[in-house]
């Protein structure tokens, strides 16, 4: 896969996680943040368009699960004294990583469902007002107790089924993490790479010069 086209997945699966796990004004602090470092939050608050309060808030949930980290300096503005500003950067393969972990805790719950559907009998009311165990709806001699209507068995294949579909779904969803996380490592390892030879180069080429002046200097 090309870079932008991994980025562009990467987005996608901030965004699903910035929906499931951070709520309103989630994916707007993701935008805000993607491939950039120490950004100020009252930056972020005026592009979001959200309040400082609602901007921290989304902070402190994503610091929860160590997926951000900031630095603080002193606020320097009139009137401000003694005030810090923070300074917010996003990793976001530590994000997918938490995204994953999250289906993964879904499909245990999947698991345990279909486990029970299998070995447990359930009753209904034929109004749909509750589902229950039939130890429960012993309890209530078989009838609903918000309707008074007979609780009758459940017939659970169709239920099984429906949670099996949603496990294979989420399977998929969990490949998909694990490539597009591969390849986007991949691409963050030879940026650094790339950032450290010219780094090194830079270097390299400082210390020439200085070589070289000291040599014209004892020409002189």
């Amino acid at each position: 896969m090309k870079k932008r086209e991994i980025e562009a997945k990467v987005k996608k699966l901030l965004h699903v996680f910035a929906d499931e796990f951070l709520g309103e004004g989630g994916k707007e602090i993701i935008d805000a943040l993607y491939n950039k470092k120490n950004v100020n939050e009252f930056l972020i608050a005026q592009k979001t368009k959200l309040n400082i309060n609602q901007v921290r808030n989304i902070f402190y949930k994503l610091e929860s699960k160590n997926l951000v980290s900031s630095i603080r300096k002193k606020d320097r503005r009139k009137g401000k004294y003694g005030w810090y500003i923070y300074f917010w950067t996003l990793y976001e393969d530590k994000v997918l990583e938490e995204l994953k972990k999250m289906k993964m805790r879904r499909i245990e719950v999947i698991d345990h469902e279909i486990k029970n559907r299998k070995e447990i009998n359930f009753f209904e009311c034929k109004n749909k007002c509750i589902v229950m165990r039939e130890e429960t709806a012993l309890l209530h001699d078989f009838f609903c107790p918000e309707c008074g209507e007979l609780l009758m068995p459940m017939i659970t294949d169709e239920e099984i089924k429906k949670l099996e579909n949603e496990k294979n779904k989420i399977s998929k969803e969990i490949e998909e993490i694990d490539k597009v996380l591969e390849f986007y490592k991949k691409i963050k390892k030879e940026e650094a790479e790339k950032k450290e030879k010219r780094k090194k180069a830079k270097k390299l080429k400082k210390k020439q010069k200085k070589i070289k002046r000291k040599k014209t200097k004892k020409k002189k």
